[in-house]
């Protein structure tokens, strides 16, 4: 005897229920490429409004993707159940805190390293003194910084660093009257010491030489003589300040070889061995017809020299 299978009205919907498990989510958005599965009742979501496909025969439309929803057509397969789901607002970005800005640096003023008498010093402030560094090992006011002294309140450093200014040097094309491959020489000077200089620099040439001035300093320009030609150089002397510049013109003039001589130098001094001395000669015009070296203790002859008057 073979077993009937009686299906129960229970049993029967939830085979319905399998059978339509197919239709679309509620929630879904109508798409083309889905026609085929949209049957009567499914329900779908277009333009931001809820359509349900309309019962047979009008169903059959639905699974055309000339029935669009929302389309010219749509109206004809679908029915406007509803409004389409809110989309969910996308959060507020956090605005990011503004940095605080640093704050600008105050500059620092040279001028305030130099020592002051009447200032108050503690550990570790440093000073220029005389152009020296000096650091202070403990509080200290009026005492004088003194780089021979060990046990004094200042701990000597060093040199200072110097401000510098520049000296531009141009030469002139080489004189007719000064010999092929001789070059010139121009020397700076400072309280009467040389401070810079330039050595067989070549004619219609610019040097530009860097000098350590300070605040300022008064310098001076010697060009000395080339086989009897007087170097001169304009300006001859001149004030320099720091980061400044100053343009030099050097020339030169011929001697007369007519007029020509011998000068006869003696440099004494009471000193042992045989050190020597630099020496320069200037006419009354303050133009450097002669320099060079001497033996202290020695008598030397400058030969053929241009008979000028001098200072």
């Amino acid at each position: 005897m073979k077993n009937k299978l009686k299906l129960t009205p229970t049993m029967l919907c939830a085979l319905m229920g399998i059978s339509s498990f197919s239709i679309a989510n509620a929630t879904d958005a109508w798409s083309a490429s889905k026609v085929s599965s949209y049957v009567a009742g499914s329900q779908v979501t277009d333009s931001g409004k809820t359509y349900q496909c309309k019962e047979w025969p009008a169903s059959g439309w639905c699974q055309n993707a000339a029935y669009k929803p929302s389309g010219i057509y749509g109206a004809d397969a679908w029915d406007v159940v509803g409004d389409g789901p809110t989309p969910t607002p996308e959060p507020t970005p956090t605005p990011e805190p503004t940095p605080t800005p640093e704050p600008t640096p105050t500059p620092v003023d040279p001028s305030s390293t130099e020592w002051d008498s009447n200032k108050t010093y503690v550990k570790g402030d440093t000073v220029t003194y005389n152009g020296d560094t000096f650091t202070a090992k403990w509080w200290t006011q009026g005492e004088t910084p003194n780089k021979e002294s060990k046990w004094g309140v200042w701990e000597y450093n060093g040199e200072a660093s110097q401000s510098k200014g520049t000296v531009s040097i141009v030469l002139p094309a080489k004189p007719d009257f000064i010999a092929n491959g001789k070059l010139a020489d121009v020397q700076i000077l400072k309280a009467g010491k040389i401070v810079a200089e330039v050595n067989n620099a070549n004619w219609g040439s610019t040097k530009n030489i860097e000098v350590e001035v300070g605040e300022s300093s008064d310098l001076t320009i010697n060009v000395p003589a080339i086989d009897g030609a007087t170097g001169s150089a304009n300006p001859a002397a001149f004030t320099l300040a720091k980061n400044s510049s100053k343009t030099v013109n050097v020339e030169y003039t011929a001697s007369n070889p007519a007029e020509q001589g011998s000068i006869t130098i003696n440099p004494q001094a009471d000193v042992s061995g045989s050190p020597i001395t630099s020496f320069s000669l200037t006419d009354s015009n303050g133009n450097v017809v002669a320099s060079g070296d001497l033996e202290i203790n020695k008598v030397t002859t400058l030969e053929k020299f241009p008979l000028l008057k001098m200072a």
